[in-house]
């Protein structure tokens, strides 16, 4: 089953969940508009993490620890990943053991 939505209410409007999931569809466009198969190859290149480049040069490659969480592998992934933020993304407002 896929969820819909969670049983938490929210206190505060989710700006920070809006805005990720704003930044990860822009992305996704960024990459999927890259062209197949030169550009989306040379976009991987430098938004991904590759490892040998990562341990070769840290100090050059480290960003892609942080533009490869942006990154998705098709349109099915970005959906549930962007619907899991979607639904889940605004429950974590109220401290452990709050009532």
């Amino acid at each position: 089953m896929i969820p819909l939505r969670d049983n938490i209410e929210t206190r505060t409007t989710p700006f920070v969940t809006w805005a990720l999931i704003a930044a990860n569809c822009y992305v996704f466009y960024l990459q999927i508009a890259a062209g197949v198969p030169v550009g989306f190859e040379h976009f991987i290149d430098r938004w991904a993490v590759i490892p040998k480049h990562l341990f070769t040069d840290p100090a050059k490659y480290w960003p892609t620890l942080i533009t490869a969480a942006f990154l998705h592998g098709g349109w099915a992934h970005i959906i549930g990943n962007m619907l899991f933020l979607h639904i889940f993304g605004d429950s974590g407002r109220r401290p452990y053991g709050a009532c």
